[in-house]
């Protein structure tokens, strides 16, 4: 009991750690892919501090936002279910993971959910 407590613990250390976080996102698949863009569309990875302008065929993983300028365009293609989504054009940033679901094979569980799974037994 004590080393799967000790094991659980180390886990949630690692998956906390941003040098982790950021080489996790690396290995992922993506959840979408930028189909369409027009304009201005910036998008601010999971493991960054500030935005870019971003080009059609761009992939999108877990934990990336979209901002799209007023007027401008970005249709995003979701890798599960092949569906697509216009974001809005508001100036106010889209979590690319709120319309496309990651696959669960791809989904990194955050440490509350490494809680609840230690918490359930």
């Amino acid at each position: 009991m004590k080393l799967t407590n000790s094991l659980l613990i180390a886990l949630t250390l690692i998956l906390t750690t941003p040098s982790y976080q950021a080489q996790a996102q690396i290995n992922e698949d993506p959840i979408a892919q930028l189909i369409e863009v027009r304009g201005k569309v910036e998008l601010k990875r999971e493991n960054r501090s500030t935005y870019a302008q971003t080009t059609k065929g761009t992939y999108l993983y877990f934990g990336d936002l979209l901002r799209i300028a007023k007027g401008a365009k970005a249709v995003v293609k979701c890798s599960v279910d092949e569906t697509t989504w216009t974001v809005p054009d508001d100036g106010i940033p889209w979590g690319v993971a709120n319309t496309c679901s990651p696959s669960s094979a791809t989904h990194q569980l955050t440490p509350a959910e490494i809680t609840g799974i230690q918490g359930s037994r």
